[in-house]
């Protein structure tokens, strides 16, 4: 397979997988609007998002054998394209609910509109630029950002033998293709990406910047446009298919295959020695991207300047462009000259990973962090000394509970991540992905899904026990 066919094959299913996602973002914001009760978004938030937060090489383990039985590739690529959907469905939707508040309101189109009709109105171009400036800038946004990351998708189509060019640039770069190459050819690609983003992203940052507004905020939503019952029984049902095919059978199928296999690593746990550093490598660099992106959204709340939106935009890019460029570019600058001065640490691993955390790291920031008069009542009573007790447990409720979930979510998108440390781990350190990728290319076994198993459920144990501790901290004497 060519570089072109590579990059020809991906191109279509990145922007169908995108429209789809787009179309069935705004159904489900249909149904979140609609929902009245807190508890009732908050489940159909949770819901929404198991197929983002389920490993990919999870995923792409269970649905490796379906693969093999479907006879046409056609038949294959169309399943992976739905699984890639389902995946960016999420992320849509975030950014159709929290983007920017319209410059231009639906009175005014309406308007155009109408003027249009008279003869007297505003031509093809001015009416296009009123709705990118209008309601249609959040759709776009979401087709963008939604066509990068199913373009830069690169551990379930590897899985289930699915053409892509990030397939066949991490197989090129891994059999000793040199790094320059590699560059070269995932020029084409950035160039790509860029072209799709880049306009999308100035046009937001203006948006943010001519509201006035430093911090997150829902835009409004007239409420002709919630939709009807039938929609959200269909949002409903989107809601159940994706959560059941993009979470819930790739992680229940693992578990009876992997009974035996169990008792195999109880006996020898040699198979599994890399997870706890796996999990350190993740907390420490989710750790950095949530202190960065603390900092960064508590200084675009604190001024209206339009140097700190601009530097979170900048960060952002790279992230955006998927974990296989960005190791890429990253180890070209370590090559060179910064390995002299770093040595063989894990610095460049934590740089990628942090670059890699700062998008999700800060849209998650930026909502989990209150802002306001309760916040500020809450920490005075926390400075109180007679009151420190309760001012620590209203402090957990509003804020400090979200920041550990924030943490989770960050760690398990480290942890997951492929690309990055198979590329930029130092030499002699192998971590838990890389391991169960290479063998997961040689069928399903059972000592292979109990270490899926394993890898899996760890860090979801550290996440409990963290839980049970903090919450027990925390309500402490109250």
């Amino acid at each position: 397979m060519t570089p072109f066919a590579a990059y020809m094959a991906s191109l279509p299913r990145a922007l169908v997988a995108a429209a789809l996602a787009v179309i069935i973002a705004g159904v489900v914001r249909g149904l979140l609007d609609a929902q009245r009760s807190r508890a009732a978004r908050a489940w159909t938030w949770g819901l929404l998002l198991v197929p983002l937060c389920t490993p990919a090489l999870l995923v792409g383990y269970f649905y490796a054998t379906i693969a093999l039985l479907l006879r046409h590739e056609w038949l294959n690529a169309s399943l992976y394209t739905l699984l890639v959907t389902a995946r960016i469905v999420p992320v849509a939707t975030a950014m159709l609910c929290f983007a920017p508040r319209s410059a231009v309101s639906p009175a005014a189109l309406w308007c155009a509109a109408l003027a249009r009709r008279g003869g007297r109105g505003p031509g093809l171009p001015a009416m296009i630029g009123l709705v990118l400036r209008g309601p249609g800038l959040p759709a776009v946004a979401a087709f963008a950002v939604g066509f990068v990351l199913a373009f830069g998708e690169f551990e379930i189509a590897s899985l289930m033998q699915v053409r892509a060019w990030t397939v066949w640039l991490f197989d090129a770069q891994v059999g000793g293709l040199a790094l320059g190459d590699s560059l070269r050819f995932a020029l084409p690609a950035l160039v790509l990406q860029l072209l799709i983003l880049g306009p999308v992203l100035v046009l937001l940052l203006r948006r943010h910047l001519a509201t006035g507004v430093p911090g997150l905020a829902v835009s409004p939503r007239p409420a002709a446009r919630i939709g009807s019952a039938g929609t959200h029984w269909i949002a409903a049902a989107y809601i159940l298919v994706s959560v059941t095919g993009g979470g819930v059978l790739p992680a229940i199928a693992v578990v009876p295959h992997a009974t035996p296999g169990l008792v195999a690593l109880w006996r020898d746990p040699f198979p599994v020695r890399e997870i706890p550093a796996s999990l350190m490598v993740a907390a420490a660099a989710a750790a950095l991207a949530f202190v960065a992106a603390g900092r960064l959204v508590a200084a675009r709340r604190a001024t209206l300047r339009p140097g700190v939106a601009i530097a979170m935009l900048l960060l952002c890019v790279p992230g955006l462009l998927g974990s296989l460029p960005l190791a890429l570019g990253v180890r070209a600058l370590v090559e060179p000259w910064m390995a002299r001065i770093l040595g063989e640490g894990p610095a460049p691993l934590l740089a990628a990973l942090l670059l890699l955390l700062l998008p999700p790291a800060l849209i998650l920031r930026g909502l989990s962090t209150p802002d306001g008069p309760a916040m500020f009542l809450a920490r005075a009573v926390h400075r109180a000394p007679a009151l420190a007790d309760r001012g620590r447990h209203l402090l957990w409720l509003m804020k400090r509970r979200a920041d550990l979930a924030v943490f989770f979510l960050l760690g398990c998108w480290a942890y997951f991540d492929l690309c990055c440390g198979v590329l930029l781990a130092p030499r002699g350190m192998a971590l838990a992905p890389q391991l169960l990728y290479n063998q997961m290319h040689y069928g399903r076994r059972a000592v292979l899904s109990a270490m899926v198993l394993v890898f899996v459920a760890a860090p979801v144990v550290v996440f409990v026990f963290a839980l049970i501790g903090a919450r027990a901290y925390h309500r402490r004497t109250v």
